[in-house]
């Protein structure tokens, strides 16, 4: 059996069917607007950060030749160059872990000394953004080494332990018997509920009182190459 047709009082009118038709299709375009604006965010905290990072980065190293090493820490100035050959990274780091200073590169934590004068040196970097220096920062494994120039010469460090961390575990960069270097960033990749931390120690550069690996003939050649 056919269906009759509808009840006029329940019928849509071709007014009414019309007017449905606009509510969907404005709908869609707020939907489409949204979609595109997120992508858009997405877009530029993932490739847009690393130009403006990207042009700091250029600034700082034409600052570093010009003028040289500054002869004490200067909030988002380059303190020097930060160098790590298993993640090919090799960027100027600046003084300061605001968030102003860490969309320019790598960052000294400001509490903690920097190489030369012993202790234990500090330095926070984007795992995600802003060139994302620090992406693969979970790949060091112990022996790797790390490198920093700054006005108090070439130092060389080597990787001890690379561990996940709540992110509050600020023990990280207390001050240390021994000169160390601690690197660390946000995890997992997009969140900052962790962090990585890496550990070095000190194997080549001046320490309070003395040289480490002043005999290190791959070394001394390493430090008269500069950074690379």
């Amino acid at each position: 059996m056919r269906p009759g047709p509808l009840h006029p009082a329940i019928a849509p009118t071709r007014v009414e069917r019309r007017r449905r038709r606009r509510v969907l299709r404005g709908t869609a375009v707020v939907m489409v607007g949204f979609g595109l604006a997120l992508l858009g965010s997405v877009g530029y905290e993932l490739w847009g950060t690393g130009l403006s990072t990207a042009r700091a980065q250029s600034h700082l190293r034409a600052e570093l030749t010009r003028l040289g090493f500054p002869d004490r820490p200067i909030p988002r100035h380059a303190d020097g160059y930060l160098r790590i050959p298993r993640l090919a990274l090799a960027m100027a780091f600046v003084e300061g872990i605001e968030p102003e200073a860490l969309a320019e590169g790598p960052a000294h934590y400001p509490n903690t000394p920097l190489p030369g004068v012993g202790g234990n040196v500090a330095i926070a970097g984007h795992r995600t953004t802003h060139l994302a220096p620090f992406w693969a920062l979970n790949t060091l494994q112990a022996g790797d080494e790390i490198s920093l120039q700054t006005r108090s010469g070439f130092f060389v460090y080597q990787v001890q332990w690379m561990r996940i961390l709540g992110p509050n575990e600020w023990w990280v960069t207390d001050q240390t018997v021994t000169p160390s270097l601690t690197l660390t960033t946000c995890n997992p990749r997009f969140s900052s509920t962790g962090r990585i931390v890496v550990r070095a120690v000190e194997i080549y550069g001046r320490v309070p009182g003395g040289f480490v690996g002043a005999d290190d003939p791959v070394m001394q050649w390493r430090r008269g190459g500069g950074p690379e």
